[in-house]
């Protein structure tokens, strides 16, 4: 009889246990989860929170500039063509940005950058109501990208982010040319 009392407790635990322990997962999954980001084509306006980014223009180039002074990528140049509307009542400074690749892989903007006009800069500023386009730049090899864009929440619990499908399907610069943005 002292035997059976046994299985009964020792199975009461494990039940126990096992319940115990689902519950602590189910809570922690269903706190920590954030909704995924949603994914755009180039084109398409691209909303968070109060702002919309438009990726209008993607090149490939194998250089910045012109002659003894044009500056070489370690792998490829991207250049981006960004708009950003700022749709709220006060001034967004926009961080830079970060290309993913496909394994994961985070690539940041390039933030010294020779020989394009319209560059965007380190420091951009988007005032209320307003909308600007600019040039953005990464040295990457060639891949699929996205591109991640986000809000100007300081917290980044509240921080809203979307991407941008960069595909590496671009109009390209095989012989070395400048592309004409860059004249």
């Amino acid at each position: 009889m002292a035997v059976e009392v046994g299985r009964k407790g020792w199975f009461t635990q494990r039940v126990g246990f096992t319940l115990l322990l689902s519950a602590a997962l189910f809570s922690v999954l269903s706190c920590s989860s954030r909704p995924p980001e949603q994914v755009f084509g180039m084109g398409d306006r691209a909303q968070v929170g109060r702002f919309v980014f438009t990726v209008l223009e993607a090149q490939w180039s194998d250089r910045l500039g012109e002659g003894a002074t044009a500056r070489l990528p370690s792998d490829r140049f991207l250049l981006l063509r960004l708009s950003v509307t700022n749709g709220s009542n006060r001034i967004f400074y926009m961080p830079q940005l970060t290309l993913t690749a496909a394994g994961g892989r985070e690539y940041e903007e390039l933030t010294e950058v020779e020989g394009l006009p319209d560059w965007w800069g380190v420091l951009r500023r988007v005032n209320p109501s307003e909308t600007e386009t600019h040039w953005i730049v990464f040295d990457v090899p060639r891949a699929d990208y996205r591109l991640r864009v986000m809000d100007d929440e300081i917290d980044p619990a509240d921080r809203k982010t979307a991407l941008i499908d960069i595909p590496i399907r671009l109009a390209t610069n095989p012989q070395g040319v400048s592309p004409t943005v860059l004249k």
